[in-house]
């Protein structure tokens, strides 16, 4: 059966084989989303805690959840907060939820990861992000927060390489165009 949690504001829409978020409706708009989680490997001792260095001349891992079986999809329904949680081995555990409240927070949708590259050897040495693709016509561009303090404009640059077009996001992150904005 589909698997969907709602609100007096907005209905989110989950794949029912992955868990992973796929729509968001609010009001009478639908915004399709799609969560993927990647990594590159990393280049050595050129990469760290605070250095992005991907080693390019190998293959980047577009959807690093595709191949693994072994996951648990949970949902939980309370009066004042409904949860989806996907729980891939002790790999990563991926919750989005929503608040009834009859508050602002009714607007929001809170995404959380917890990721342990440990806990499988071969995912040792990955730069690992999250990727979120949706219908919004942003034409390339988002805002990231800028250490917690304010939003910088970011926009794909072709003539950087990979670690030129990925930024830290400390706090939030938004993109949006004239009817639409996700944060």
């Amino acid at each position: 059966e589909e698997i969907a949690i709602e609100n007096s504001r907005m209905k989110l829409n989950f794949d029912k084989t992955t868990g992973l978020l796929k729509s968001l409706k609010k009001a009478q708009e639908t915004v399709d989303l799609e969560i993927t989680f990647g990594a590159y490997k990393s280049k050595g001792r050129a990469s760290g805690a605070y250095l992005f260095k991907p080693d390019t001349k190998k293959p980047e891992i577009t959807d690093l959840l595709k191949n693994l079986t072994d996951y648990s999809i949970v949902m939980v329904r309370g009066s004042i907060t409904l949860e989806v949680m996907v729980i891939h081995n002790d790999f990563i555990l991926h919750k989005i939820r929503i608040f009834n409240t009859n508050t602002y927070l009714d607007n929001a949708i809170l995404m959380t990861n917890e990721v342990d590259l440990n806990s499988i050897a071969k995912n040792q040495d990955l730069e690992f992000y999250l990727r979120l693709k949706t219908s919004i016509k942003n034409g390339e561009e988002f805002f990231s927060d800028q250490n917690g303090f304010q939003w910088m404009p970011r926009r794909r640059s072709k003539s950087l390489e990979v670690e030129g077009n990925y930024f830290p996001i400390t706090t939030s992150a938004f993109m949006q165009d004239d009817k639409t904005r996700i944060t």
